[in-house]
């Protein structure tokens, strides 16, 4: 009986169909994963350095306007003009200042005028201003009677303008009438002609 000599397998280093085929696609696949992250980050920093380049421009538009801005500041305030104004203004304050202290006494004819009873008389008037601000008037006259006389001290009493009045020397004079001197005090406030002219504009 013959023998029979059993053949070794047989042996090859080619590559399965199979495994070639998986190995491709899947180098495919992580190829165009790499392709598409690597276009977005192109087009990322594209659009990055469009955006600074265009704030850099507005900046830089902006920096230009602001300098137009402040020389047409400076032309409007012209160092000459506004010292003539500082000199204008110390002016206007040194005319209030003297407005606020200067006094008219038409007030106080307007005064007299309204309150004075008819059968009073007034022949002589003085006018004077004490240290502490106040002025102080004082005038000579004549009336019919006493009574009038009384009548007009409670008048003169009831004014918020005059303070501190007094009637005296009542003599019956040769005319039959009651002569007399009257002083008071005037208010400061209301001879002031700034509030004069303030009375007048309302």
């Amino acid at each position: 009986m013959p023998s029979v000599t059993p053949q070794p397998p047989k042996t090859t280093f080619i590559p399965k169909k199979t495994l070639t085929k998986r190995d491709k696609s899947k180098s495919l696949r992580y190829s165009g994963w790499v392709t598409v992250f690597s276009v977005f980050l192109l087009v990322f920093s594209v659009a990055g350095y469009s955006a600074l380049l265009l704030y850099k421009v507005y900046l830089e538009q902006r920096s230009e306007d602001l300098a137009v801005s402040l020389e047409r500041a400076k032309g409007a305030f012209d160092p000459t003009i506004i010292e003539e104004l500082k000199r204008v203004d110390m002016r206007l304050s040194s005319a209030d200042q003297v407005l606020s202290k200067h006094v008219t006494i038409t007030p106080l004819f307007v005064l007299f005028e309204n309150e004075t009873l008819q059968r009073i008389r007034y022949t002589q008037m003085s006018f004077i201003a004490k240290d502490d601000g106040a002025y102080q008037i004082t005038m000579d006259g004549e009336a019919d009677d006493y009574a009038t006389i009384a009548l007009q001290s409670d008048i003169f009493s009831d004014s918020r303008n005059v303070r501190d009045h007094i009637f005296s020397n009542l003599n019956l004079n040769s005319k039959g009438n009651i002569s007399f001197k009257f002083s008071a005090f005037v208010e400061p406030g209301f001879l002031r002609y700034i509030a004069q002219l303030a009375n007048n504009t309302q």
